[in-house]
């Protein structure tokens, strides 16, 4: 007796459109999810959301240059060059010319931008926990190594090469 494959979708599945997946899609769609949370925890403080970012990035970071935590951040350094202007003069954070470069800029988090951060981030990390609850703790850690793999080895944004025989190949 002989198995019948079908390949009709299940109802579950009959709906599903490119974009549920597409793994840009989904890490913009989860990015714009936990953004919004973030947001909602830090609306009432006296800080923006890319200064919130400048000083979490700094965390753990004794200096950075502009270009590294522009890089960190996926923000333009012109644009993030100007938020660190706004926060110099708050005292949140310190700047520099590094020594033997001056081309080179460093960042630094002042003691007051320690102290307006910490109990920001302890809410965050707080709503962090209630995420990785719902996904459990095995997913949570795999979710993150994936994800740190990913950004490592730049693979989202590696482009692929075309070659004459109209083969994709992507050099990793």
């Amino acid at each position: 007796m002989s198995k019948v494959v079908s390949n009709k979708k299940t109802s579950q599945n009959k709906h599903e459109s490119f974009v549920d997946e597409f793994l840009p899609y989904l890490l913009s769609h989860t990015h714009s999810l936990l953004t919004r949370r973030i947001s909602s925890i830090i609306l009432d403080e006296p800080i923006s959301m890319n200064e919130f970012k400048v000083l979490t990035t700094l965390i753990g970071n004794n200096v950075l240059s502009l270009r590294q935590l522009a890089e960190m951040m996926q923000v333009k350094q012109s644009t993030l060059s100007r938020i660190v202007d706004n926060m110099v003069g708050s005292k949140l954070l310190s700047r520099r010319d590094a020594a033997g470069d001056r081309r080179r800029i460093e960042i630094k988090l002042t003691q007051k931008g320690f102290e307006r951060v910490t109990p920001l981030l302890k809410r965050v990390k707080d709503a962090e926990r209630g995420a990785e609850a719902s996904l459990g703790s095995t997913d949570s850690k795999c979710l993150k190594r994936i994800l740190k793999k990913l950004i490592k080895e730049e693979l989202l944004w590696q482009p692929p090469t075309i070659t004459k025989n109209n083969h994709v190949s992507r050099i990793i």
